[in-house]
């Protein structure tokens, strides 16, 4: 056991009398101390009347925290206790966890802080909840909600989005941060709609608060629906967009693939600065390929957006009849954009938007997501202090990209088991391209494709 007074809050929440009695089961350890976190931290704070005291609603939060505290874990679960962990099925006992939170109060820091963060969060997305139900013609949320952690990257204390079901049929996803990109986006999107660019982007439904947003669930094309020609040729017209808007690390996890064409979700990195990246993850910046869209290798997942793969949207590597019909759909798509934006451009309804998009904070990106998922793992690799931890998250981002204030605000947010984000002044749109630009863009286009 650890021992009392070791380990603070964590060490309240190991006390808690269900989660000791599990020890003598060959429960997963991680799902029970996401459990005694809730009797701990949450279940006092409840009223009666809590929506917050409905089962799935507990069960959803619960494996929240789990899903994050077990990917902090995995690497030093693997190196020292050889446990291959998955946060809702399989993992250390209560015995070997407790173990192992004494010998390392590097990862037991930073498990309290996500304990810390995930509390508040909690606390935040009720009232929020609360806020919209009246929105969706809900006077309060029933006990047919059911919550569905996503595996979007941990920022500002454990916050990731949260996807939400109502009446079991009306799908929102929960954004932790303000929606006023999107919004702005939205706006530019329905601009381009309504001044007649050949084919219609979907747009979807967006409901801002304070400090978050609600995005209505866009549904997913099936089969080959997904690359019909105005699907292929949306994602020309789409590339040339974000392209346009400076936009970086647009992997396919960024969009979901419409009937209509693809829909971009997450717009956090339009208007994207030129900024230091690590030399592995270098692209020309005037590239497409800075885009992320056509598979760089340096977005989160490496997963291009335009792939006739399962996992991508429209364009593979081949020459077969079909693979250059579709190429030259998305070409196309990207000469009927470059068209329509020399001129619609200068309209003063895309203008409005534009400068509406330009007030908004765009998310700078210094090191690649899964880079900075690489560095906290291997700085867990082993048992650890938290001067150690500490020090080698220093010796790793200590690499001369970053100036050191930006450097200590990284090491901060990955000690809290985030992954750091950084906002700034949305930088301006490209000039248009010239004809022999066009033209040598194409080219570039038509090889990567």
């Amino acid at each position: 056991m650890v021992r009392r007074g070791r380990l603070g809050l964590l060490g309240r929440i190991l006390r808690d009398s269900r989660f000791r009695d599990q020890q003598k089961t060959a429960c997963n350890a991680i799902t029970a101390v996401a459990d005694a976190a809730w009797r701990c931290l949450i279940q006092p704070q409840l009223g009666v009347g809590s929506f917050l005291n409905f089962a799935e609603i507990r069960a959803g939060l619960c494996d929240y925290l789990a899903i994050h505290l077990e990917r902090t874990a995995r690497p030093i679960f693997q190196g020292k206790l050889h446990i291959v962990a998955d946060p809702l099925h399989t993992g250390p006992s209560p015995i070997q966890l407790g173990e192992l939170l004494r010998q390392s109060s590097g990862l037991a820091a930073v498990w309290t802080a996500q304990f810390l963060g995930w509390r508040s969060f909690v606390a935040t997305f009720a009232r929020d909840t609360m806020r919209f139900c009246p929105a969706i013609n809900l006077h309060s949320p029933s006990s047919d909600v059911i919550l569905s952690p996503q595996l979007s990257d941990p920022h500002h204390g454990g916050r990731s989005v949260m996807r939400v079901r109502f009446r079991r049929t009306e799908d929102w996803f929960y954004k932790p941060r303000n929606g006023k990109r999107e919004v702005a986006w939205s706006s530019l999107l329905t601009a381009v709609n309504d001044r007649g660019f050949s084919t219609r982007f979907h747009v979807p439904e967006i409901r801002t608060g304070r400090d978050h947003h609600w995005m209505r669930r866009v549904a997913t094309a099936r089969g080959e629906i997904q690359r019909g020609p105005e699907f292929n040729f949306l994602s020309g017209a789409m590339l040339y967009l974000v392209h346009t808007l400076r936009a970086v690390d647009m992997h396919a996890a960024n969009f979901i693939r419409h009937e209509t064409g693809p829909v971009l979700i997450d717009c956090e990195t339009l208007l994207h600065p030129e900024t230091p990246v690590p030399e592995f993850a270098r692209i020309e910046p005037k590239s497409l390929m800075r885009t992320g869209m056509l598979g760089d290798g340096a977005s989160a997942n490496g997963n291009p957006l335009l792939s006739l793969s399962n996992r991508g949207l429209a364009i593979g590597q081949s020459d077969g009849p079909g693979m250059v019909a579709q190429r030259d759909q998305v070409m196309e798509g990207f000469v009927a954009m470059h068209s329509f934006w020399r001129s619609g451009e200068k309209q003063r309804i895309i203008r409005d938007a534009l400068t509406q998009l330009r007030l908004t904070a765009t998310r700078y990106i210094y090191r690649p997501t899964l880079h900075y998922y690489r560095i906290l793992e291997g700085a867990l690799t082993s048992s650890l202090s938290t001067a150690e931890l500490y020090s080698r998250l220093s010796l790793r981002l200590g690499d001369g990209l970053c100036p050191p204030r930006i450097v200590r605000e990284e090491i901060r947010q990955l000690l809290r088991g985030d992954i750091p984000r950084f906002e700034g002044i949305a930088a301006v749109p490209r000039r248009l391209l010239t004809e022999p630009a066009l033209e040598q863009t194409l080219a570039a286009l038509r090889f990567a494709l």
